[in-house]
């Protein structure tokens, strides 16, 4: 039995250098489209990461809000509130640092600052009780006018501040110089946090009411009068 084998076929007129060219241009353009494909698809998450930290910075520096800081009024017998726009951050500690900032900078016209020129903060503690430690510059003692109302100006309208703009602070107690004090002036009883007290704020509507504000400057002397009872000496 005789096996016959196939004749080879023949490829007239194809020269295998082309035919492997093809393949070779073949195969890159595949590459490069998958490597674009690639490349578009790691844009697309870029641009949707950067677009989620924008977002975040906005949350973070927030737009202006309008925050209260209180000032010693005109007549001198209480504690007036001042309200402006700033920009601040969102985190707690941020919030309160700038309210006190603010608040131990210069007093709108025809307002007094009830802090003495000078005073800045050191530092500032935030707990997770609520409570908020204020370390001031030794002027705000040094430098204090000694008298009881206007200690009491200065010490609740730091209080007040805090309490009302940053909602997490329920108390503040007041340090100097790194230091625990009994008080400021010899009058308010700093060794403990207070609490925010709206007793000594005016009414704008009857700032100008006499009779009102005999009423509250009684007020006030019996206050500090029962301060101080138990006496109390700075350190």
């Amino acid at each position: 039995m005789t096996i016959l084998n196939s004749p080879s076929p023949q490829f007239k007129g194809r020269n295998p250098y082309f035919i492997a060219l093809g393949v070779v241009f073949v195969v890159g353009i595949t590459i490069t489209v998958a490597a674009l494909t690639i490349i578009q698809q790691w844009q697309s998450r870029d641009d949707l990461g950067s677009g989620s930290d924008t977002a975040s910075n906005s949350l973070s520096v927030n737009d202006p809000l309008e925050i209260t800081l209180f000032y010693i009024a005109e007549n001198g017998l209480g504690l007036v509130e001042h309200s402006r726009d700033i920009a601040y951050g969102s985190e707690p500690l941020v919030r309160a640092k700038t309210v006190i900032e603010y608040q131990l900078g210069n007093a709108p016209e025809r307002l007094v600052s009830p802090f003495p020129a000078g005073t800045t903060l050191r530092s500032l503690y935030l707990t997770g009780n609520g409570n908020a430690f204020v370390d001031l510059s030794p002027e705000v003692t040094n430098e204090h006018s000694g008298g009881s109302l206007d200690e009491l100006f200065t010490v609740y309208s730091l209080v007040n501040a805090l309490a009302i703009n940053v909602p997490e602070i329920n108390a503040v107690q007041i340090m100097i110089n790194g230091s625990e004090v009994d008080t400021l002036a010899g009058h308010i009883d700093l060794r403990q946090p207070l609490e925010p007290n709206m007793q000594w704020v005016l009414d704008p509507n009857t700032i100008d009411d006499h009779e009102n504000l005999q009423d509250m400057e009684e007020s006030m002397e019996l206050d500090t009068i029962e301060d101080s009872e138990t006496p109390v000496t700075n350190s």
